[in-house]
C-alpha cells in the first residue's frame, strides 16, 4: 500500500507572526496560515526569544496576583452578602460572576499558585512570590473564600478546600526540608542533615480515621488504584462512616482527595529535577515553575556544554512550547530528570524501628578457618580489606559513627513492556542498595534507593551516562569524608554520624562496560573488564597467560582521555586503551578492576545455557537428533599480518623501532594490532612470566617498548618471510547496478563487519550502498527520513551515519543484527536435540513432579512457536529437564554423545556451584575445574563454533567467588524484579516524564510498605489488611533467584493453612509411629495432635502427599543418627503435637525411599547435578523433626526402557546451600 505524501506545509499559529492579540478577549487570535515547515521552526524560535526577552513583563511575579473576570452569564449570586462580595473582590474575581466560573476561577488560581516555587533557589526561606499576595495569606483566603459560596454543592467546596489545605501542607513541607539542608552546613565536621521532618507526621487521628486513611494509601500506592477509582473509594468510606452512625465531626476529618492522604503522610520522595539536553545529556538544575520567563535565575535556553576546550558548543534547546495556540502557552524542559536525594532517603530509612540496629549486625571477622564457607559479601577478602580515609579498617566503625556500604546497579527497559528485541523506547534506572542490610531484606523493595530513571527514548550513549552517575558521586563523596551527620535517629536521639562507601557496580555485561568507562560492547577487542585479554586471544584458556589490568593504568587513561584538548586526541586515546573516564573514578577507594561483578545471571542462564542449547546442540524439531558431528571446522582467527596493508605497516614498524623517535609508544599504539602481535612473535617479546603472546593492543605496544629499550634488545627486528594474499580488487560495478542486484546478499555481507569490528569502518562504508542501509535501518526499525532520495548525493553518508550512531548507543542492536543472517543449511549430523530426543525432553516434563516455587518451563520450549525465553527458564530448562532425559538417553552410552552429556554436565555442574547461597575457595576451586572443562571441551567437540565473550568472562566467576562471597549479593534479578513492577505502575505515554511518574509511585510504594511494616501500632488497627497484603505477596513467590528474599537464619516454622490446623485423621500406620516417636522422646500424645496441609520454614513451603499441595511433598532429609548422610522421601502428614507447657511441636510421617543398584544408576557419576534413582516399593514410614528436612526434591517416575518402574530423585535447594562442594 503506497504511503501517503507527507505535506509541505503546516498551519502556523505563533505569537510572533500569524496571530494577532486581542486586548478585551485577551487572548491570541487568527487561524494562522499554512507556511513551510522550516518556516513554523523559525516562528517557534521567535515566540521563544520573545518570551525570554520579556520575561520580566510575562513572569507570574511582576504580573498583579489579581485579575478581572468578564461577567457574561445571566444567574448570580443572589444569596452572595455584601462581605462574601469583599472577599471575592480582594481575589480580583466580580460578585456577579456565574457559578460555573466561580469555581473555574478557583481552580485555575490554585493551579497557578501549586505551580511556583515556595522558595527561590540558592536563598533562605525567601519566597519568589509576595506572601502578601501570593503565599499562605491568598490560599488561607482562597479557603475562607470557599466556605462563603453558599450554593456551590458541599460536596466541590469540600473538594476545593481539600485542594487548598494540600497546598499549605506542602509549604510546610518545603518549609522542614530547607530547614533541614540550610540549618547547619557542618556540625563537628561532618555534612549535617536534619531528620527531624521524619518524625512529626500528622497523628491525630482517630484509629478509624487512619484506617481508612492507610486503606486509601495502600490501594492507591501498592496496587495502583487510580486517584478517581480511590476519590471513590473515600467517597464510600464516608457514606459507611455516615451509615455506622460516626460524628460528622470525625467524618470531616477524613480528605476527599486521595492526593491530601498522601500529604498527609508525607510519603513522596525528596527530589531534585534537572532539566536535560536531548543531545548530550548535559542535566541544568530546574524547578517545575523555572523557565525562559523566570525573572531572578539566569535561565539558559540552549545547552552550554563543550566535550572538550575545542569542541563546539553544544547549543540544543532546552525548552519547547506546551498549549502554544492556548492563552497559557508557556516552555517547559523537552526532557526532564528526577533524581531522588540519597541523604534524605537514608534518613527516612533511619527513623524506621530497629534498622540502625540490623545495620549494625553484619560480620566483620575474618571466617576461622580461612577457607570455611561464608554466606554473604561481608566477609570476602575484598569487603574485609576496606579502609576508611584514617586508613583503619572501614568496618564495624566506633559507637559514635556508623559504617555503611552501598552497591550500585542500573538497567534498561521499554516502559511500555514491549518484550521484543527491536524495541524502540528504552529508559534507563538506577539503584543504590544498602549491603548492610541482611540479604532477606536487602533488595525488598521499600529498602532499595531508586536513584533515578533516565529518561528515554534512547538510551545514554557512550559517555552520555556519566552526568547522572555524577551525581550520585557527589553524594558519595560527601559520606566519604567527611562523613554525614544526621541530626535524629529512631535509636538516637541526639543524632548521628555516618560514612558510606560504593563497592560492587552490579549490572549485566553493556551496562557495566559502560558505567565504568570502557567500550560499550564485549564483542570489541578489549573484551574483558578483570584482565587485559584481547578478543583475538579468547582461545586461550590458561589463566597463567592472561595480562592482568592495572587499576594505575586505568586511571591514566580515563583521566587522559578527559582531559583531552580535542575529540581527536580523545578517539586517538580510547583507539589505543579502549578506556574512557568514568565519575566512580572520582571516588578515591573505588577500584573498577575489583568491584565490577560479572553479572551470573546474564552470563550464565541467559547466555551460557541459552547458546549451549541452541548453537550447540542446535535445536530441530523436524528432524531426529545427530551426535553433533562437525563437517566443516571454522576459520581460526589469522593473529599475523596477513594483507599488503599489514605489510606496509610492519615495515613501518620495523623502522620505528630500530629508529626510534622520542614518542615512541605513541607510534606503536597507531599500528594495527596484527603488526604488533607479528613484531612480539617472531621476537619472541613477551612480558611478566607469561610464555604466550597475549593481550590487548596498549599490552602489546608497552612489552615492544620495553624490549626495545632493554639489554635483550639484539640491534635488529627480526620478521618472518610473508605469504601475502593478493587483494581483492574493488568492483567496477556502479552503485546503481549493486543496488539493483539482489539487495539481501549484499546487506548480510555487511552484517559480520558492524557486528564484530573486524574490518575498518571506512571499508565497511566503501562496500555498501545508502539503499542496503537504508534496508538495515528498516530491519532494526531506526527511525529515518523516508522522504531522503537514496540516488541522491549524500543520502549514503547521511543513512551510515544513523546507523553507526545507534550501533555505539546501543550495543544490543548488534545481536539482533547478527540474528539477521540466514542459518547454513542444516546438517542432520549436526543437530543434537532433534524431535526424538525433545519429544523424550516434553514427556519427562510431564511427568516430573516440580516444588511450586521453581519457575516453570513451557511444555513447548525450543520451537518456533514458543520464541524467547526468560533466564529463569532456561535455568530450570537446564538444570533440572535436560540432565533428567539427556542422562538416561546417553548415560550409559560410550563415544560421542557420552562426550557431549559430559560436557554439557560440566556447564551445570559449574552453575550450580555458583549460585549456591555459601562460598568458599574449594566450592571455587570446584567451579573452576568444571568451567575450565566445559570451554576446552567446546573448542574439542563443536570446532566449528567460536568461543564467545560470555564463555571468557564465566572463567572469572570463580575469582568472583573467591574474592566477594556468593553471588546472591551482587547478583541482578532483583533488579529485574524492580522493572516489573515499574511496568504495573500507570502513567502516560510522554517519554521524557513518564520517569519522574515511575521514581515517584516507587517511592511511595516504598514508603507506605515501609509504613505498614514498622508502625505496630498502625498495623494492629488494620491487622486484616495486613494480613490480607502478606498473602498476597506470597501468592506467586517462585524461582530460585528469589532464594534471596529468604531468611534462612528463621528456624520458626509457620503454617499457611488458615484454621492453624484441624484435629488428625491419623491411619493405623501413622498412628503406630507416631506413638512410637512419642515413647521414644518421653511425650504422651493426647487426642490434641493436629494436622496441617502444609508448612513453612525458613520461607520454604512443605507440603502433603495427595492433597492439593502434593508438589511439595518430596524432601530430601538428614538421616537420625548419621546427620551428614541424607535421604528423600515423600511426606505423608504434617502434624503438631503438644509437649508441655502450652507448647506444641511439629514433625512430619514420609515415606523413604530406597536407591536403586549403583550398577543401573547413570546418574550417580555427575553428583549432586545427576540425582539419583530409586525403587518405587513401599518403605516403612517414619517420623522426622521439621528441623531434620533439608531441601526439596524433584520426582519424575520413568515409563520408558531401561528404567521403566524406577523414580528419578533430583535434589533442589531453594536456599541453594546443598553442595558436595564442602562436604
Amino acid at each position: 500500500m503506497p504511503k501517503t505524501p507527507r505535506k509541505k506545509t503546516v498551519t502556523c499559529r505563533c505569537r510572533s507572526h500569524c496571530t494577532t492579540w486581542n486586548p478585551e478577549t485577551r487572548t491570541y487570535e487568527g487561524d494562522g496560515f499554512d507556511i513551510p515547515r522550516s518556516t513554523r521552526d523559525r516562528h517557534r524560535q521567535d515566540d521563544l526569544e520573545a518570551l525570554h526577552a520579556n520575561h520580566n513583563r510575562q513572569s507570574p511575579v511582576a504580573h498583579s496576583s489579581r485579575s478581572n473576570l468578564p461577567s457574561n452569564s445571566q444567574s448570580r449570586f443572589s444569596r452572595a452578602s455584601s462581605s462574601n462580595h469583599q472577599d471575592l473582590q480582594s481575589l480580583g474575581v466580580s460578585p456577579y460572576i456565574s457559578q460555573a466560573d466561580a469555581i473555574r476561577f478557583i481552580t485555575d488560581r490554585l493551579s497557578l499558585l501549586s505551580s511556583w516555587p515556595i522558595i527561590a533557589p540558592g536563598s533562605r526561606f525567601s519566597f519568589v512570590n509576595n506572601p502578601l499576595e501570593t503565599g499562605n495569606y491568598e490560599l488561607i483566603q482562597l479557603h475562607h473564600t470557599i466556605s462563603l459560596f453558599g450554593c456551590i454543592d458541599e460536596w466541590e467546596t469540600e473538594r476545593l478546600q481539600d485542594q487548598v489545605l494540600e497546598e499549605l501542607e506542602k509549604i510546610d513541607w518545603e518549609k522542614e526540608v530547607q530547614w533541614s539542608a540550610q540549618c547547619a552546613v557542618f556540625l563537628y565536621g561532618y555534612h549535617t542533615y536534619n531528620t527531624g521532618m521524619f518524625y512529626n507526621l500528622r497523628n491525630t487521628e482517630t484509629p478509624t480515621i487512619r484506617a481508612a486513611m492507610l486503606t486509601t494509601l495502600v490501594l492507591n500506592h501498592v496496587y495502583f488504584n487510580t486517584r478517581r477509582a480511590t476519590k471513590v473509594l473515600l467517597a464510600g468510606i464516608r457514606a459507611t462512616l455516615q451509615n455506622a452512625s460516626v460524628s460528622p465531626t470525625e467524618i470531616a476529618r477524613l480528605p476527599l482527595d486521595p492526593r491530601t492522604v498522601s500529604s498527609l503522610f508525607r510519603i513522596h520522595p525528596i527530589v531534585t529535577n534537572f532539566n536535560v539536553c536531548e543531545r548530550c545529556n548535559t542535566l541544568y538544575p530546574w524547578e517545575p515553575s523555572e523557565g525562559p520567563r523566570d525573572p531572578e535565575g539566569d535561565v539558559t535556553l540552549y545547552c552550554q556544554y563543550k566535550s572538550t576546550p575545542a569542541s563546539q558548543t553544544c547549543g540544543h534547546s532546552l525548552w519547547k512550547p506546551l498549549n502554544p495556540n492556548a492563552q497559557d502557552f508557556r516552555l517547559v524542559p523537552r526532557k526532564k530528570y528526577m533524581h531522588q536525594s540519597l541523604k534524605a532517603w537514608l534518613g527516612r530509612l533511619l527513623s524506621r524501628p530497629d534498622i540502625e540496629d540490623i545495620l549494625e549486625q553484619r560480620p566483620f571477622n575474618p571466617p576461622n578457618p580461612p577457607d570455611s564457607p561464608i554466606d554473604d559479601i561481608w566477609l570476602s577478602p575484598y569487603f574485609l580489606e576496606l579502609k576508611d580515609p584514617s586508613g583503619s579498617r572501614f568496618y564495624p566503625g566506633t559507637e559514635e559513627e556508623g559504617r555503611l556500604v552501598f552497591g550500585f546497579a542500573c538497567d534498561s527497559f521499554d516502559p511500555f513492556y514491549v518484550k521484543t528485541a527491536k524495541q524502540t523506547v528504552s529508559s534507563t534506572a538506577i539503584w543504590l542498595v544498602l549491603l548492610n542490610l541482611p540479604p532477606h531484606l536487602r533488595y525488598l523493595h521499600e529498602n532499595l534507593h531508586v536513584v533515578g530513571i533516565i529518561p528515554g527514548p534512547e538510551k545514554p550513549s557512550k559517555d552520555a551516562i556519566n552526568p547522572y552517575v555524577d551525581l550520585v558521586v557527589d553524594k558519595l563523596l560527601e559520606f566519604w569524608n567527611p562523613g554525614v551527620f544526621f541530626s535524629r535517629t529512631y535509636r538516637n536521639l541526639h543524632g548521628r554520624a555516618f560514612k558510606a562507601i560504593l563497592i560492587p557496580v552490579v549490572c549485566d555485561m553493556l551496562a557495566a562496560r559502560q558505567v565504568i568507562g570502557h567500550t560499550s560492547s564485549p564483542t570489541s577487542h578489549d573484551l574483558c573488564t578483570q584482565c587485559d585479554l584481547d578478543k583475538d586471544d579468547i582461545d586461550i584458556t590458561d589463566r597463567q597467560q592472561w595480562p592482568e589490568k592495572s587499576v594505575d593504568h586505568v586511571r591514566r587513561c580515563a583521566e587522559a582521555w578527559k582531559n583531552a584538548p580535542d575529540e581527536a586526541e580523545r578517539d586517538r586515546l580510547f583507539n589505543a586503551y579502549g578506556i574512557r573516564w568514568s565519575p566512580l573514578l572520582r571516588l578515591p577507594y573505588w577500584d573498577p578492576i575489583k568491584y565490577t561483578v560479572i553479572d551470573s545471571m546474564h552470563t550464565l542462564d541467559l547466555n551460557l545455557f541459552q547458546t549451549h542449547c541452541r548453537k550447540l546442540f542446535t535445536i530441530n524439531t523436524t528432524t531426529n537428533g545427530g551426535d553433533g558431528t562437525v563437517t566443516s571446522p571454522v576459520e581460526k582467527r589469522d593473529k599475523r599480518v596477513s594483507s599488503k596493508d599489514d605489510l606496509r605497516s610492519l615495515r613501518r614498524c620495523v623502522q620505528l623501532l630500530e629508529n626510534p623517535p622520542e614518542q615512541l609508544e605513541d607510534q606503536l599504539l597507531m599500528m594495527p594490532r596484527k603488526v604488533l602481535y607479528t613484531i612480539c612473535v617472531d621476537n619472541n617479546i613477551t612480558s611478566g612470566n607469561r610464555t604466550v603472546v597475549a593481550g590487548t593492543k596498549h599490552v602489546l605496544a608497552r612489552s615492544i617498548f620495553l624490549w626495545r629499550f632493554s639489554n635483550d634488545y639484539p640491534g635488529s627486528v627480526n620478521t618472518d618471510p610473508l605469504d601475502i594474499l593478493p587483494e581483492v580488487a574493488p568492483s567496477d560495478t556502479p552503485e546503481e547496478d549493486i543496488m539493483q542486484a539482489d539487495l539481501p546478499k549484499n546487506v548480510i555481507k555487511l552484517i559480520p563487519g558492524l557486528v564484530e569490528n573486524e574490518r575498518p569502518d571506512e571499508e565497511i562504508y566503501a562496500a555498501g550502498s545508502a539503499r542496503a542501509f537504508s534496508l538495515i535501518l528498516q530491519a532494526l526499525n531506526i527511525p529515518y527520513d523516508n522522504s531522503l532520495n537514496l540516488s541522491g548525493r549524500g543520502a549514503k553518508r547521511v543513512l551510515w551515519d544513523i546507523l553507526i550512531s545507534r550501533l555505539d548507543a546501543d550495543p544490543e542492536l548488534c545481536g539482533v543484527l547478527e540474528s539477521l543472517i540466514p542459518p547454513p543449511p542444516v546438517n542432520h549430523s549436526r543437530v543434537v536435540l532433534g524431535q526424538d530426543v525433545m519429544e523424550c525432553v516434553w514427556h519427562d516434563m510431564t511427568l516430573s513432579q516440580i516444588p511450586t516455587w521453581v519457575a516453570t518451563a513451557p511444555r513447548n520450549w525450543g520451537t518456533a512457536r514458543r520464541g524467547k525465553l526468560s533466564a529463569a527458564q532456561w535455568r530450570v530448562i537446564c538444570t533440572i529437564h535436560l540432565p533428567i532425559t539427556l542422562i538416561s538417553l546417553w548415560g550409559q552410552e560410550e563415544g560421542r554423545k557420552k562426550d557431549l552429556l559430559d560436557n554439557f554436565m560440566h556447564l551445570v555442574c559449574a552453575v550450580q556451584l555458583a549460585n549456591l547461597r555459601v562460598s568458599s575457595p574449594r566450592q571455587a576451586d570446584a567451579y573452576d575445574q568444571h568451567m575450565l572443562a566445559y570451554v576446552e571441551g567446546i573448542q574439542h567437540l563443536y570446532p566449528d563454533e567460536k568461543l564467545r565473550p560470555t564463555h571468557h568472562a564465566a572463567l572469572h566467576i570463580g575469582d568472583s567467588l573467591r574474592n566477594m562471597g556468593p553471588v546472591h549479593a551482587r547478583s541482578t534479578p532483583c533488579f529485574e524484579r524492580n522493572i516489573n513492577f515499574f511496568h504495573r505502575v500507570n502513567i502516560n505515554s510522554h517519554v521524557g516524564q513518564l520517569e519522574g511518574s515511575l521514581l515517584v509511585a516507587s517511592a511511595c510504594n516504598a514508603n507506605v510498605r515501609a509504613m505498614v511494616t514498622d508502625d505496630k501500632n498502625m498495623r494492629s488497627q488494620v491487622l486484616d489488611l495486613v494480613e490480607t497484603m502478606e498473602a498476597i505477596e506470597s501468592e506467586d513467590i517462585r524461582g530460585f533467584r528469589l532464594a534471596s528474599i529468604l531468611d534462612p537464619s528463621s528456624s520458626e516454622p509457620t503454617k499457611n493453612c488458615r484454621l492453624g490446623g484441624t484435629p488428625a485423621n491419623l491411619t493405623r500406620e501413622h498412628s503406630a509411629v507416631l506413638q512410637l516417636y512419642a515413647n521414644q522422646q518421653g511425650l504422651n500424645v493426647t487426642d490434641d495432635v493436629r494436622s496441617y496441609l502444609d508448612i513453612a520454614r525458613q520461607g520454604v513451603v512443605y507440603g502433603v502427599k495427595g492433597t492439593r499441595t502434593y508438589r511439595n511433598s518430596g524432601v530430601l532429609f538428614s538421616v537420625e543418627g548419621n546427620p551428614a548422610n541424607s535421604a528423600p522421601g515423600v511426606i505423608e502428614a504434617i502434624l503438631s503435637i503438644p509437649t508441655g507447657n502450652g507448647q506444641r511441636q511439629f514433625v512430619c510421617i514420609l515415606r523413604p525411599l530406597q536407591e536403586a543398584p549403583s550398577q543401573n544408576n547413570p546418574y550417580l557419576q555427575f553428583g549432586f547435578a545427576g540425582g539419583g534413582l530409586y525403587l518405587t516399593s513401599q518403605q516403612e514410614v517414619c517420623v522426622v523433626e521439621l528441623d531434620r528436612i533439608l531441601s526439596h526434591v524433584i520426582l519424575t517416575p520413568f515409563d520408558r526402557p531401561p528404567f521403566n518402574g524406577l523414580i528419578h530423585v533430583l535434589p533442589i535447594d531453594r536456599l541453594m546451600k546443598i553442595s558436595e562442594a564442602d562436604q
